[in-house]
Formats: structure tokens, C-alpha cells, sequence
């Protein structure tokens, strides 16, 4: 019986294996069983003339037949037998014929990606990796030194497993069949020697990194370039800019001029979904690869790298010329973006009930143990000299020395690197491009009904057309992502309280102590942005979401713009206090025109309620009136900052128009007026 057994699992005939008797040890069959195995290996019209689907259909076999002596050394031998073949595939019949050093590779792959006759048994891959780790050849390096075997087969050249993988991941786009990228990831990084050879590789961290390269050539970058935001390159002579189509809109919205608005909000719709798809599997990867502490700080490495490469998209005229050509696509961004704001849900809610956020440690900020952000402008800069000694005045020293903690937790670290990453994608600039975009479509609509029919003029306008509605479209799956726009809230509530908690604002928030703590005086003012940017983005895109927010989060939000807009001693520079109140403003419910939907909503009854608005916002923006014009001049610089301040005492004749309608308002209006006339008068 056991001969029998034995036979069938080797797919032999029962005279190899006839010397095994029933009841006997493997110790003493062991080379009856390597024999027949060979027997196998070497007969080419035995094994159909592929050693490599041979041993893995074995090893299926004995797998399903049980785990006694005889079929664990058989799966093991399969598994022996398999490194040779991928390694040196010559070395038996039916491997002779794959010649190329990539072959071995390019066959792995296909049996990971699974979609073929031939797939994997569970658990051979994990065998696989572990015999590779301590398996010597000649050719190849000691296992001992540079990764051996296991660094050859899967990082070690062009046509290694990795760099064939993010190759075919380049050529991947969102409506064809990308799942099997991210599976692939998922099982390589879920073998820890393995997942040590590829982040020790260039495929994890080139040596002499950029934005680009890190987006194109490394495991995680083509993961996250699944996108559908088209990009801008421009004319190397001229320095115009040049608007690329994406494959994802060449395919599904080429024609969408010419179809109904249902048909067009159905496959809109289709395509978010499988971004949202992309974005949920990569949650999924990191997920499971921050368990282990070593790789979890190859990961955060990697995001900081992404974001150190890209600082240059956070300068002024980065639009302009070829600086956007040198830092990430717009579309890599916010998927990391939006893979980051996955990650902080679990402690991302102020009123859970163990207010997790209070993990967050703000001496992140300074500590340079992952960004370096000396150089930006911090809340209580003065002029450029004082920005660029702060870090080192606020460090050390006197009463208000930070202790700068050796260590951080998950928690700051998803925290601060998702507001980093929303600084970096620069929403402001992409908002633009939308409404930049929805005018350019009025334009051409207006301009193909007045042409004439059949024309030539009129076929070149509605090729036109249909370019720039595809570019709309493809950027509205992104911007116009309700999950998105719910996470980026969410986050925007979470930086409120968390700043609130810097400048230790008291239960009331206001007023808040007369000297900022030394903490918050090294705080970003990108760091404050964060919300200003996302409800800015929010008003511009989708108002409706702002009417149905709930009255928490609303109140939060009205506690943080009145807090720090009315503090200059918080928040030097005038023109982010202008953001403050100007995003104030936008809170105010307005009618369909301006694209609400439900007549305020939770808007409706804001400000008649709020305490501290009743109590703050009329003197805020009177003093903001001075400060600006005052105050405005020292942080232009002799520049265009000087027109800005029109922009802000619009918003803020709007707020003051609306916020008199109600008797507290013009109440505290005549206390301003009452009361020492100097400041006044100044207004």
C-alpha cells in the first residue's frame, strides 16, 4: 500500500518505488523515493516536458494526502527540486529550453498572479522562500553575504521577480485587472526574509532617489500611481504647458459628450470605485507589513522619502516650467493621501471614548527623525531670520525647553504624515484646476451652439470639448470622492482639537494664555493649513457636505478659526489669519446658486448659537482689518500681498453683513464701538 501511495503521488510507475515495504521507516526509503524523483525529472515525456509543473503538482498531491514522514519529505524535495529549476533551469529535462536568466523569474511571477492552470499550493511559496534563504549555489552569492540565492532570484538583476512585477504594475491601469498586483505585494512582503531582501534593495529606496524614481521603480510607487488625474507636462522649447489624456479617461470617457448625464454619472461612479478598490488593498498591504516592527520603519522611511522628494511642489510657482516634471504625479499623491487617512480612522474620532488622538506627539514635529522641518515657517515667526533660528530657540533652554521624545508611536506618525501629505498635494492648486476646468466647458459649450452645424470650426470645437469634459471628469473621481471628502474631514477636526491642545487653550477655548507655549511656537504653519485647506477644498467642490455635517463638528471647527484668528500672538502672519476668518465665511448658508442644497442645513443656526462666535467674531474682524493693512506690509515683502488683503475684507464684509442680521453681533458691535475709541478709528 505504501509503494502504491507513494507511486501515485510521484506520478511514477509502482516499480520505482516497489523496494518500499509497508511499516517501514523513511530512513530507509529515502533513496528509493530521491531516486524515483529523478527518474521523474530526467524523463522529459514523463513529466509533459516541464519539470516546474511537475514538482508543484507533486507537491499538491502529497499536500492532499496528509502529513505523515513520507509526504513531508516528498513536499520537501518537490520544494528543493523547485529552486533548481527556477535557478538553473537547464538542470533538468524540460527546463532546457528556458535559457533567458529571467525565465525562472517571469514563471514565479505568473504562478503568484495565479490566474493560470498552474497555481501555488498555500503553503509552497513560504517553503519556497525559506529553503532559498540558506540555499548555497555555484554563480550565485553566499547565503551568508548580500542576500544569496534569495537576493539574486528576486532583486538581484532587471529580470528579477521584483522589477518584472513593477514593470507590469506600470502597465496596469485602474479598469483592467490590477487586483492581482496588489496580492502579489501582499505575499512577498508576508515572508520576512524575503520582505528583508526587498527593502535592503533598490527597489525599495534607490540609492540616488527622486519624486519619479521612487514613483516608477519601486514596489510601493506603481501601486499607488494607479490613477485616473490626467498630468501636465510642458513643450521643452517653448515651457507651455501640454495637458496629457489619461488611458483611464481615453477609455471610459472619450465619448461621454455625446451620452446622457446618467450614462456619464454611472461610469464616473464605476471608475471611483475601482480606485477606491486600489486605495482599500493597499490599506491592506501596509496594514500587514506594519506588525513587524523592522519593516514598519522601512515603510515610514519610504512615505518620508515620497514627501522629502516633493517639498518642491509646496513652493510658489511650482506650476510654472519644469518644476512639477521633477516631483510625483498628482494622482500617486492622493492615493497616499488617501491610504494615510485609512490609517488614522481608528483614533481619528475626538469624542472616542479613549481619546486615542492624545497619543499624538507634537514633538514630532522638531525631532527630524523623519522630516526635516527646520525650514518652514513656523506660527510665531516674526521675519525670516527669527523662521530660521526658531527650531533651535524653542529647543532647548529656560522654561520653555521641548523635551523632544527618542521615540514615536503609529499614531503621531500616520497623524503627521498625512498632514504633511495634504500640504505637499497642494489641494488649493488642484481646486483651481477644477474651476479653472468647469469654466473652460462653459466656454466651449457656449462657443459649439453658436458655430455652424457640419463645419469645420464646429468639429474642431467639439473634439475640443470632449478632451476638456474627459479631463473634468477623470479629475471629479478623485475630487469628487464622497470617502475622500468624509476622511479629509475627519482629519481637518482631528488637527483642530490637536492644535487647540498645543496652544493650551483652556475648557472655554477662549481667551487663550498671553504666551503661546514653546511647543506651538515650533508648530508648522502648514500644520494649520491642514483644515483651512480641506474646508476650503469642501465649500469650493461640494457645499452640500457642509450643510449636512454634524453640529460637533462644526462647533470644533468654530472653536479653532475663532481661537486662532483672533490671537496675532498665536498666528504672526496676518494672511493665515485672513484663511481663518475667510474659511469662517464659507460656513455662512447660502441658496442653490452657490450649489447648497438643503437650505443651510446644520449652517442655518451656526452662528446665532455659537458662544464664542457671538462673543469674538465682530472684534476679530475688526482688529484683522488693522492687522492687515498694518501688519500686512511687513510679511509682503514689496510683493503681490498687498492685493490679498482686498480678497480677505471681502470675506470679511460678508461675515460682518450676515453675523449683524442677529442682535448678539450688533450687541458686540456697539461694545467695540463704546469702548476706547483708538482701534476703531483705526478700522
Amino acid at each position: 500500500m505504501a509503494a502504491t501511495r507513494i507511486a501515485a503521488v510521484l506520478a511514477c510507475g509502482s516499480d520505482h518505488v516497489s523496494a518500499i515495504e509497508t511499516g517501514t521507516p523513511l530512513a530507509a526509503n529515502r533513496h528509493t523515493i530521491d531516486a524515483a524523483f529523478l527518474s521523474q525529472l530526467m524523463t522529459p515525456a514523463s513529466i509533459g516536458n516541464d519539470a516546474l509543473a511537475y514538482l508543484i503538482k507533486t507537491y499538491q498531491r502529497a499536500h492532499q494526502c496528509g502529513g505523515d514522514d513520507f509526504m513531508v519529505y516528498i513536499k520537501k524535495q518537490c520544494v528543493s527540486y523547485t529552486s533548481l529549476v527556477l535557478l538553473q533551469p537547464g538542470s533538468f529535462s524540460g527546463g532546457a529550453a528556458a535559457t533567458s536568466p529571467g525565465e525562472g523569474a517571469r514563471r514565479m511571477l505568473d504562478l503568484l498572479k495565479g490566474e493560470g492552470t498552474l497555481t501555488l499550493p498555500s503553503t509552497f511559496f513560504g517553503e519556497l522562500v525559506a529553503h532559498m534563504k540558506g540555499l548555497d549555489l555555484p554563480a550565485y552569492p553566499s547565503a551568508a553575504t548580500n542576500g544569496g540565492v534569495l537576493q539574486a532570484f528576486f532583486v538581484g538583476h532587471k529580470e528579477a521577480v521584483v522589477p518584472l512585477l513593477i514593470d507590469a504594475t506600470l502597465k496596469t491601469n485602474l479598469v483592467e485587472n490590477y487586483s492581482w498586483t496588489f496580492r502579489v505585494t501582499s505575499e512577498l512582503l508576508a515572508h520576512a526574509p524575503l520582505a528583508h531582501v526587498i527593502c535592503e534593495s533598490q527597489y525599495w529606496l534607490p540609492t540616488q532617489s527622486s519624486a519619479r524614481s521612487i514613483e516608477h521603480e519601486t514596489l510601493f510607487g506603481p501601486l499607488l500611481r494607479l490613477s485616473c488625474i490626467p498630468e501636465t507636462t510642458h513643450d521643452p522649447q517653448t515651457g507651455r504647458p501640454i495637458n496629457l489624456r489619461h488611458p483611464v479617461g481615453q477609455a471610459c470617457f472619450g465619448e461621454c459628450s455625446r451620452r446622457s448625464k446618467e450614462d456619464v454619472d454611472m461610469e464616473v461612479g464605476n471608475v471611483r470605485l475601482f480606485l477606491q478598490g486600489a486605495q482599500s488593498q493597499m490599506v491592506e498591504i501596509l496594514k500587514r507589513a506594519l506588525k513587524d516592527s523592522w519593516m514598519q520603519e522601512r515603510v515610514f522611511q519610504w512615505i518620508a522619502a515620497v514627501l522629502t522628494h516633493n517639498a518642491i511642489r509646496t513652493k510658489e510657482g511650482y506650476q510654472f516650467g519644469f518644476l512639477a516634471m521633477k516631483s510625483s504625479s498628482h494622482g500617486f499623491l492622493f492615493n497616499l493621501l488617501a491610504v494615510l487617512l485609512k490609517l488614522c480612522k481608528p483614533f481619528a474620532d475626538p469624542e472616542h471614548p479613549k481619546s486615542l488622538w492624545h497619543k499624538i506627539d507634537a514633538t514630532w514635529l522638531v525631532s527630524k527623525h523623519r522630516l526635516n522641518l527646520s525650514e518652514e515657517t513656523k506660527t510665531c515667526h516674526e521675519n525670516d531670520k527669527d523662521n530660521q533660528e526658531g527650531g533651535a530657540a524653542h529647543s532647548g533652554g529656560g522654561t520653555d525647553e521641548i523635551v523632544v521624545s527618542e521615540t514615536f508611536g503609529t499614531i503621531s506618525e500616520f497623524f503627521f504624515l498625512a498632514v504633511r501629505t495634504l500640504h505637499v498635494l497642494s489641494l488649493d492648486r488642484m481646486v483651481k484646476d477644477s474651476i479653472k476646468i468647469s469654466r473652460e466647458l462653459q466656454t466651449l459649450n457656449q462657443h459649439v451652439y453658436h458655430s455652424v452645424d457640419g463645419g469645420e470650426e464646429r468639429e474642431h470645437l467639439e473634439g475640443e470639448l470632449a478632451r476638456t469634459l474627459e479631463r473634468k471628469l477623470c479629475l471629479d473621481v478623485v475630487m469628487q470622492d464622497q470617502n475622500l471628502i468624509e476622511d479629509m474631514l475627519m482629519l481637518a477636526r482631528l488637527c483642530g482639537r490637536f492644535l487647540l491642545r498645543q496652544g493650551d487653550a483652556p475648557k472655554d477655548v477662549l481667551p487663550l494664555p498671553d504666551t503661546p507655549p514653546a511647543i506651538f511656537k515650533a508648530t508648522p504653519e502648514f500644520v494649520v493649513e491642514c483644515p483651512v485647506a480641506i474646508l476650503k477644498t469642501v465649500a469650493a467642490l461640494a457645499p452640500p457636505v457642509l450643510e449636512t455635517l454634524g453640529r460637533d463638528s462644526l462647533d470644533d471647527f468654530v472653536a479653532f478659526l475663532m481661537a486662532y484668528a483672533s490671537a496675532p500672538q498665536y498666528i504672526k502672519n496676518p494672511y493665515l489669519r485672513g484663511k481663518l476668518l475667510e474659511v469662517m465665511s464659507l460656513l455662512i448658508p447660502k441658496g442653490k446658486e452657490q450649489g447648497f442644497e438643503f437650505g443651510g442645513g446644520n449652517l442655518a443656526t451656526l452662528f446665532q448659537e455659537h458662544a464664542i462666535a457671538k462673543k469674538s467674531l465682530v472684534s476679530t474682524l475688526i482688529q484683522f482689518y488693522v492687522d492687515i493693512e498694518i501688519m500686512g506690509r511687513e510679511f509682503d515683502g514689496g510683493g503681490g500681498m498687498f492685493y490679498s488683503k482686498f480678497t480677505y475684507r471681502h470675506y470679511m464684509a460678508e461675515l460682518l453683513m450676515y453675523v449683524t442680521k442677529f442682535e448678539p453681533y450688533v450687541t458686540s458691535l456697539e461694545q467695540v464701538v463704546a469702548a476706547p475709541p483708538q482701534e476703531f478709528l483705526r478700522f
